[in-house]
């Protein structure tokens, strides 16, 4: 009777060498799962030029006592092996994603940002310092200043003054003809008259005492001729 699978206590230890296996005559479908084990290889085995096909339980029970190293892995080209975005050098922007670029990590810096205007895109119109300027309009009205902020021109209309006195050319002669007389109180620093002898240069209608009047003359006479006057009546009338 054929034997279909050898059992593992059918082989000695150090028993299966590499010239036993002849190619292709011993295969994973000949070897029954977890049948062979390292003790039953020879330390000497060469399958250099053998081709065993081994079931998949036969290698991942001994993947814990793998070490493979880059060097023996081929399709790696496709996978990232090395971080080009070490931070302590200069990172290469280009290879992170938009999403990975917060708001503040460009806000931290923003104090040190020197941004000419050629480097900024307007989405609307604006107005440089060369557009303004003034125009002026003729007086009207109580007048006005407008301000147009698509042109930057301000508009100036004065009022109208045409009505109103602007400069004075009238003298006091003038202002007397006007009306001589007022009922408001005046007030001058000194008082002039020059109307010639004869014409009283003062009317007054009240007679209350005038305080602090100093007059050089009383009634036509010197204060020097009344007190000598006075002064004769007195020894006169003893």
């Amino acid at each position: 009777m054929a034997i279909d699978k050898l059992p593992t206590e059918a082989l000695e230890n150090d028993s299966i060498t590499a010239d036993l296996i002849a190619a292709g005559a011993i295969t994973g479908a000949d070897i029954g799962t977890g049948e062979i084990s390292a003790d039953k290889l020879a330390a000497t085995l060469d399958l250099s030029s053998k081709t065993v096909t081994l079931a998949a339980g036969a290698v991942t029970a001994h993947q814990a006592a793998l070490s493979i190293t880059e060097s023996q892995i081929s399709d790696l080209q496709s996978y990232l092996t090395a971080e080009t975005n070490d931070l302590t050098s200069a990172v290469t922007w280009a290879n992170v994603p938009d999403a990975n670029i917060t708001q503040t990590s460009v806000t931290q810096h923003q104090a040190a940002l020197a941004i000419n205007e050629s480097q900024i895109t307007f989405t609307s119109s604006f107005i440089e310092l060369t557009d303004l300027s003034v125009t002026q309009n003729t007086a009207s009205g109580n007048g006005t200043l407008a301000y147009d902020n698509l042109t930057g021109v301000f508009t100036y209309t004065p009022p109208d003054l045409s009505g109103y006195l602007t400069t004075e050319t009238q003298t006091l002669d003038d202002v007397t003809t006007l009306g001589s007389t007022t009922t408001n109180d005046i007030s001058v620093n000194t008082l002039t008259s020059t109307v010639a002898a004869g014409t009283a240069p003062l009317t007054v209608a009240s007679d209350t005492v005038v305080t602090n009047l100093n007059a050089d003359k009383l009634d036509g006479r010197d204060y020097d001729e009344i007190i000598a006057e006075a002064t004769a009546l007195a020894i006169a009338l003893g």
